[in-house]
């Protein structure tokens, strides 16, 4: 009996596939040739196409709430983890999330799926709730201080993802101490 195919490689695959076709045209026969598997596996792990991509969805979003950064008590240096991580993982799955975004409400399997992200949100959140606590960063709830300081981070990789060629940089350090500029306590 062959050994068990590891999740992560088919979800790699899925996510492979979903970033450079989208959800209409990705096919589970592409899925299952890249993950190196047959069609079978795929259904009787996932179910079907929208289950393959749900898991997928709920591992990137709990990637990003694992990546929460341990808090260092430097409110500048947690800021900026919390900025890196959401960088990477935006700059992994611009593409997904646009067609997420575009598809999801359609898809019953993906639909469910929309609060899934907020998961991870809800853990970046709490590195400002914390700094807020501590008394070094003033502002508001700190889910609205969160979107202040990720907007841009996700306008500008969607933007790019959206407009090839455009070149949006984000500089995050810059991002960072701007975002202090008159919060800190």
């Amino acid at each position: 009996m062959p050994a068990p195919v590891p999740a992560d490689r088919i979800l790699d695959a899925v996510l492979d596939v979903w970033r450079e076709r989208g959800y209409e045209a990705s096919t589970t026969a592409e899925i299952a040739r890249r993950a190196g598997i047959g069609e079978v596996t795929l259904f009787r792990r996932f179910g079907d196409k929208a289950g393959m991509f749900a898991a997928a969805m709920v591992r990137e979003a709990s990637s990003l709430r694992d990546s929460a950064p341990t808090l260092s008590g430097d409110v500048e240096a947690d800021l900026l983890a919390v900025a890196t991580a959401y960088d990477g993982m935006i700059a992994r799955n611009a593409a997904i999330i646009i067609d997420f975004l575009r598809f999801a409400p359609g898809v019953e399997g993906l639909a469910a799926l929309a609060p899934s992200p907020l998961i991870a949100i809800n853990q970046l959140a709490r590195v400002i709730e914390h700094h807020q606590r501590a008394g070094a960063l003033g502002g508001d709830e700190p889910h609205t201080e969160l979107a202040e300081l990720l907007g841009p981070i996700f306008l500008k990789r969607l933007l790019a993802e959206a407009q090839p060629g455009v070149m949006l940089t984000n500089d995050l350090e810059s991002l960072v101490a701007k975002f202090l500029e008159g919060r800190r306590a």
